[in-house]
């Protein structure tokens, strides 16, 4: 080969060389030198061509370690952001089974540029020469904490405080978290006052970097004080506008503080850094859906083709299903039970929020297929059944809830809830709800609002079941928890009433009405309650009240009026029952209450009228019949004075009133339970001034025996 050819290789591998098309040029010298090998006068050529290939090997094998040692760092950071995923703790799995999680992720993430030790140490070498200055520093601020949250996953505290010591070296001074873990692992040890050292040592610490920033805001993260976290986080993005993790926790605590469209923003910039992060698209899907849920409002049933959703809900409903089709799609590419399971879950409650409920059981039911070992897919099954009136197919799902995840309050109080739910619960079963609502209270936080519910439902079973002292004290349970609960006070103000306890029902409504906004139910309880101390003023004067708070309450006015009744004031009772009836027409006893007020006015064609209107109304009960009975032993009354105007005919008029109005007492009385009738005759019969004129002639029919109480 001539030198001029030689050269003009040489000369185009170096060319090669400078386009750094090494291969290229690799090649050239390696046909170039067996041509010129042995050649005298090429020797010099032969020298260079071996020293550029030898320069040209170097470079590639270069290039290559530099690929491996990318390839490091970005395996490094996909397999720290696994970790820090399973520590978010936001996956809606048990902690348990995220403790091992976290465990294997962490160590497999500092496997990558740190050695493992004897006894859980670990020591980070020289970094590969290609990582630019600030990748280094990511790097070490990864293991420092990598090496803080497997000390904080691993159940000896001697390995996590070894651990701790570890992470020493990675950086310059401990940090918050780094005391906190150490007193976390010291209290487990039983040293109390070391613990409480480093708890002192935390203390002092303020944040100054990005990941103190970070690290405390975690710290409150994991402590669900979600609002006391999001600072922390935002400083974080100041000092480091790229930090990944800070954005995705601060949206995280976004959605723990149902501030769904905020969450949405800060997810929708995390997945511009990584759009291949499928729990990304899980969480928007979830933020999204529950933007469109606060807008469409409560689902209490499927809706028909004639109530779809506007148009503005429906989009958001459509963008999070668009999340969860996409979130599939990579799990196609990278299958992960895990993140499976939570998305059916989160994709069935999107279809139950829609309205959608075949669906919503579909992907839950997917759920319990792909992994039966977890309760949410049970848990959420059994609230849609509960939804639907399948009381039997609700108590089984909350049963294999519970069987799986048997410290969880909500799942105890739902199973109550099914139980209570039946059209005519047994015996036995208000009593297995009445268990499940005292485990439920055991397990919940204590002042946590729901307990005071879980109290009023267990003191209404109780009331129920006759043991009214347990009632009463589960209703002031509830109202310790939260002292304004309307539905306790109510309930346990109506059993005292029950009981007779009136002046304790006076003075509780007294104290509520001083503290509390006046309510018409307050002073309707405290009216009833004076009305059975026979303090009749007071008793209408609260029911006065309550009607300015109610305007309009037939059952009010109609009340009222029989009070201006017992006072011997027929006029305005008149008026109250007349704007009774108009508001509420179908009130017999409103009809029976003026037709009474009119009798004592003298009225007495226009009594009975009404007395016949009520009776034909309504069923006659014992109560009814007795007020029409009254109510035509008054027109009796009032018929006599037309005896010296008509003479006889008047005499038949009052006899027939008379003798219907003892038809309709002895009716009334049959109608009685027989344990009932004794008391009635002696307390209310006996008693009424309406019937004094009849007296004579319901001697007769007076009973003999000993009598029981009872109300009429």
């Amino acid at each position: 080969m001539t030198t001029s050819k030689s050269a003009e290789v040489i000369f185009q591998a170096q060319e090669d060389m400078a386009q750094h098309q090494l291969d290229q040029a690799r090649t050239r010298l390696l046909g170039l030198l067996p041509k010129i090998e042995g050649e005298p006068r090429l020797h010099d050529l032969y020298a260079r061509a071996g020293s550029l290939l030898a320069q040209i090997d170097s470079r590639i094998d270069d290039d290559r370690q530099r690929e491996q040692d990318g390839k490091r760092y970005q395996q490094f950071l996909r397999k720290w952001n696994e970790t820090q995923f399973h520590e978010t703790q936001f996956t809606g799995l048990d902690v348990a089974a995220n403790r091992k999680l976290i465990q294997q992720s962490a160590r497999e993430t500092l496997a990558v540029f740190t050695a493992p030790g004897s006894g859980e140490t670990w020591s980070l070498g020289p970094l590969p020469r290609i990582l630019s200055q600030r990748e280094q520093v990511e790097v070490h601020e990864g293991c420092y904490e990598l090496l803080l949250i497997l000390a904080g996953a691993v159940d000896q505290p001697d390995q996590g405080l070894r651990l701790l010591d570890s992470s020493v070296s990675l950086h310059g001074s401990p940090t918050r978290a780094y005391h906190l873990l150490r007193a976390a692992c010291l209290a487990r040890r039983g040293d109390t006052p070391a613990a409480e050292q480093e708890r002192q040592a935390a203390e002092r610490l303020q944040p100054a970097t990005a990941l103190d920033h970070f690290l405390m805001g975690k710290e409150r993260y994991k402590r669900q004080q979600w609002g006391l976290a999001i600072p922390h986080f935002d400083t974080a993005l100041q000092l480091q506008p790229d930090h990944f993790w800070a954005n995705t926790l601060s949206a995280l605590c976004c959605l723990g503080l149902q501030r769904y469209s905020e969450a949405r923003i800060r997810l929708n910039a995390c997945l511009q850094r990584e759009p291949d992060y499928p729990w990304l698209y899980v969480w928007r899907g979830f933020a999204s859906s529950h933007v469109a849920a606060q807008a469409a409002g409560p689902v209490e049933k499927p809706p028909s083709d004639k109530n779809t959703p506007p148009k503005d809900v429906e989009l958001q409903f459509q963008a999070a299903e668009s999340d969860y089709r996409r979130a599939l799609e990579l799990l196609e590419q990278k299958p992960d039970d895990d993140l499976r399971y939570v998305l059916l879950i989160n994709r069935g409650l999107l279809g139950f929020q829609r309205g959608k409920w075949a669906q919503a059981e579909a992907d839950w039911q997917a759920a319990i297929r792909l992994d039966g070992r977890r309760y949410q897919a049970h848990g959420e099954l059994a609230s849609l059944y509960l939804r639907e009136n399948k009381q039997v197919a609700a108590i089984e799902q909350f049963s294999r809830a519970i069987d799986l995840q048997p410290d969880l309050a909500v799942l105890y109080r739902g199973r109550a809830e099914a139980e209570l739910a039946r059209p005519a619960p047994t015996k036995d079963q208000r009593a297995r709800a009445l268990r499940d609502l005292e485990q439920a209270i055991r397990l919940e936080k204590p002042g946590d609002p729901v307990v005071a519910r879980d109290h009023t439902h267990r003191g209404r079973l109780l009331d129920h079941e006759g043991r009214n002292e347990e009632a009463l004290a589960a209703f002031e349970a509830a109202l310790k928890v939260v002292p304004d609960y309307a539905e306790a006070h109510r309930l346990r103000l109506d059993l005292l009433g029950k009981l007779k306890r009136h002046r304790e029902v006076i003075l509780s409504c007294d104290a509520l009405l001083a503290q509390a906004k006046p309510s018409a139910e307050l002073y309707q309880l405290r009216g009833l309650a004076k009305e059975s101390l026979k303090d009749y003023p007071g008793a209408i004067a609260d029911f006065t009240q309550a009607i300015v708070l109610r305007p309009g309450s037939a059952p009010l006015l109609a009340h009222r009026g029989e009070l201006y009744l017992v006072t011997d004031a027929p006029r305005p009772a008149v008026r109250d029952f007349e704007e009774a009836i108009r508001l509420d027409p179908s009130n017999p006893d409103a009809y029976n209450g003026r037709g009474l007020a009119r009798a004592i006015l003298g009225d007495h064609q226009q009594a009975l009228a009404d007395a016949l209107i009520a009776l034909r109304m309504a069923e006659p009960t014992p109560r009814r019949l007795y007020n029409a009975a009254r109510i035509y032993a008054k027109a009796a009354v009032a018929a006599t004075a037309d005896v010296r105007k008509t003479g006889r005919d008047a005499v038949l008029v009052v006899t027939r009133y008379q003798d219907q109005a003892v038809a309709l007492v002895r009716e009334s009385y049959n109608r009685l339970p027989a344990a009932q009738r004794a008391s009635f005759w002696r307390d209310v019969i006996q008693t009424d001034p309406a019937l004094t004129v009849l007296r004579r002639r319901l001697r007769s029919s007076e009973p003999a025996g000993p009598a029981s109480s009872a109300d009429h």
